[in-house]
């Protein structure tokens, strides 16, 4: 989709007028020591509710890696029986046998983009459209400052709407973006089975459809977080729509989850605006909404790659 001049100019606008720095200046980041075991960075990753963390070696400042949230699952996926739900199994001891003693330098993501602390928003506002999800804010010495992730940037967006009223007023589908393949999951899959695709296709979450191919929620990396942090290593083995429903009468009862909905639907149709797309994506803290018609079947996905891809200036 080409925007018009008037937007292109606005977008500009935007992205230029705060460097990466002072956007993460509020940022209370969680670090991970690079001397920290491996099982030490799951429990610091568990305790926080996050899904990664740098980690840096404290003592010269510098960045190691990201550990993420993808890392632990896959080790721990790798060490869950594949067929049939174990008789016994202590979640405590699977995290042990992950990395009692290695160091998460070991094991850390060490390819990753960076920043410059001056540098202005339209730098990875052009990463995060390239299908990166954090980048690095880093000195010109090499010291480590903080980490910019897609939905800090989101949540800079949604809170700049009006300056950019001309795109966000526009529908999903004037701007062309009901596209995408929709990965799925049957309602009565087991979770472990959701779980190998997401690692398997490299995504954050997954639809869940019931039998007419109507979207009733949504599989992601956070609900494992879930699993482990509540140590319920059963519910691998349940299947998702009976799984999502604990989590549900967990969630409604829970005072961390005042900024969600109780009964979140990740969901949104193609006749609404960009702007209400980005809200709900920013209330809801994900990286991705399926588009749907009146039928609730999905006919597209929209992600904050995809906004960030439409909204990166002209090089």
């Amino acid at each position: 989709m080409v925007l018009s001049e008037d937007d292109v100019r606005a977008e500009t606008e935007l992205w230029s007028s705060m460097t990466c720095g002072e956007l993460i200046k509020q940022q209370n980041a969680i670090v991970i020591n690079a001397d920290e075991s491996v099982e030490g960075a799951c429990e610091i990753l568990l305790k926080n509710n996050i899904l990664s963390a740098p980690v840096e070696n404290l003592e010269k400042k510098q960045l190691i890696g990201v550990f993420t949230y993808r890392t632990l699952v896959e080790s721990l996926v790798a060490k869950l029986p594949q067929n049939k739900r174990p008789q016994e199994l202590n979640m405590s001891d699977l995290l042990h046998s992950v990395g009692p003693k290695v160091p998460v330098a070991t094991i850390v993501e060490r390819t990753f983009s960076s920043v410059l602390p001056s540098d202005t928003l339209t730098m990875p506002v052009r990463q995060f459209g390239n299908r990166i999800h954090r980048t690095a804010v880093v000195a010109e010495h090499g010291e480590f400052e903080g980490m910019l992730s897609q939905g800090l940037l989101l949540g800079f967006l949604q809170a700049n709407l009006p300056k950019l009223k001309g795109v966000m007023s526009r529908s999903l589908k004037d701007l062309g973006m009901v596209k995408g393949t929709v990965l799925a999951v049957a309602h009565d899959s087991l979770v472990i089975e959701g779980v190998k695709l997401l690692l398997q296709k490299n995504i954050s979450s997954v639809a869940i459809t019931n039998a007419r191919n109507a979207i009733i929620g949504a599989l992601s990396l956070s609900d494992v977080k879930w699993i482990l942090r509540k140590r319920h290593y059963h519910f691998f083995w349940l299947e998702v729509d009976k799984f999502l429903g604990h989590v549900k009468r967990e969630e409604a009862f829970s005072s961390d989850n005042q900024a969600r909905d109780t009964y979140p639907v990740f969901t949104v149709g193609s006749s609404r605006s960009l702007g209400e797309a980005v809200e709900k994506l920013v209330a809801l803290r994900t990286h991705r909404l399926w588009i749907v018609e009146n039928s609730m079947s999905p006919s597209g996905v929209i992600s904050i790659t995809d906004i960030m891809k439409l909204l990166t200036p002209p090089e």
